[in-house]
């Protein structure tokens, strides 16, 4: 089994951003997006090259991490949304071969 960290970084502009994660193929074992500030609130989703929601949360609180068990093969969507504040955030993907 080999566990692959795919990670982003980005700054949140009037609240949201997105990006995508290039191909990426098994499965996806954990999902983590950690602001800046502790108290910033946001939402996080992941679609497929459709559009597809494969996941999603809302009313987050400056640090998420979830153990999923998502199969993907594909490029996918990392989107923030609804941010209460525009700052730095990462975000990362622990993606199981």
């Amino acid at each position: 089994m080999i566990v692959n960290d795919f990670s982003k970084s980005g700054t949140t502009a009037t609240g949201s951003w997105s990006g995508t994660t290039g191909y990426i193929e098994g499965k996806i074992t954990c999902i983590a997006c950690k602001f800046d500030t502790i108290t910033t609130t946001f939402d996080i989703s992941l679609s497929d090259s459709d559009g597809i929601k494969r996941f999603s949360v809302t009313g987050c609180t400056g640090e998420y991490v979830r153990q999923v068990n998502i199969a993907v093969r594909g490029n996918y969507t990392i989107a923030i949304a609804n941010a209460s504040a525009d700052e730095n955030f990462t975000t990362k993907l622990d993606i199981e071969e």
